[in-house]
């Protein structure tokens, strides 16, 4: 089946025109060297709670297959999501957060470079 493109249409919001801008793309990406990093921190703590894939997915009342999914990045996961995981991996998501955001900055000025 062919794609059709539909012009994207301009959207006021309380008096406000929102127009799109041309060569930005609009999507969320979950392949980008920091969703990467945010993965990669993600199943740091379960392995640092000592926890296996399944046992994890047990506390959130979660499959194995959700869990994997996570961590490899085929499945996206959400703010409370994420609070979540880190609860049940004996952490908190500003603990999650804290430990995060010097990396990430590390490697926005690495890429700068």
């Amino acid at each position: 089946m062919a794609s059709i493109n539909y012009p994207i249409l301009d959207y006021s919001i309380f008096g406000l025109t929102l127009r799109p801008v041309k060569g930005i793309s609009m999507g969320k990406s979950i392949h980008t060297a920091d969703y990467d990093r945010f993965r990669a921190e993600l199943r740091a703590r379960r392995e640092d709670a000592g926890l296996t894939q399944v046992e994890l997915a047990e506390q959130l009342g979660w499959t194995q297959t959700m869990v994997s999914k996570c961590e490899l990045g085929e499945r996206r996961l959400d703010l409370i999501e994420t609070r979540r995981w880190c609860h049940a991996t004996g952490s908190t998501l500003l603990d999650l957060v804290s430990d995060l955001e010097p990396r990430l900055s590390r490697q926005r000025k690495s890429r700068r470079s």
